[in-house]
């Protein structure tokens, strides 16, 4: 039986899965944000959009090969900008259900966190949509949850006190409702995967 994590596997460009532990951060030299690690249950795939960098010293930044049908030169930022990661996950408990969780690391503010999130979804429907037509997958999932974490220092998160969230606190994104769900959390921390399966 083929999953859609298989026909994602085999299909997607290889130097954008992250392989490894699932450790989480910005690719900038100047960032500040702090790695956060996802403890994985069950099955992963984690998408990194970073610059793709050659042997002749040519790279190609990240909003030119993710849209390439953009001029990314006119100053439309929101428009050709996603978040750093996208996760496809399945719980063993519910194995009918993928969740899609895309990830948006902040040194700063969050502040515009959600324009990059809305955008790294379209991507993901994007994805999914190609593996449904070509993957040959067996039995696509009954749902598909998307999730936007931004990971950001000013997030009012309670993790870490005494009664700690044992999932994560989502609010629908006001353009995406009720497709997208929202949380913020501060970077650095360990989490479970399941924790923003909610």
């Amino acid at each position: 039986m083929r999953t859609v994590l298989q026909a994602l596997r085999e299909s997607i460009e290889p130097r954008v899965i992250q392989t490894g532990p699932l450790e989480l951060s910005e690719s900038e030299s100047s960032s500040t944000c702090p790695m956060t690690k996802l403890e994985r249950a069950g099955q992963a795939i984690a998408l990194r959009f970073d610059d793709w960098r050659y042997k002749d010293h040519v790279t190609i930044p990240t909003n030119r090969w993710l849209f390439p049908l953009f001029d990314v030169s006119q100053g439309r930022a929101p428009m050709c900008r996603s978040c750093d990661y996208v996760v496809f996950h399945t719980l063993p408990r519910r194995p009918d259900v993928l969740f899609v969780l895309l990830f948006e690391l902040k040194s700063k503010s969050g502040r515009g966190a959600r324009v990059q999130l809305r955008n790294g979804k379209l991507i993901a429907d994007y994805i999914l949509s190609v593996i449904r037509l070509h993957g040959e997958v067996s039995r696509w999932p009954a749902e598909i949850c998307f999730r936007g974490i931004v990971l950001a220092p000013d997030a009012r998160n309670t993790r870490g006190g005494m009664r700690a969230p044992a999932r994560a606190d989502y609010i629908t994104d006001d353009r995406l409702r009720p497709d997208l769900w929202v949380t913020s959390q501060r970077p650095g921390s360990s989490f479970s995967i399941e924790f923003f399966c909610a």
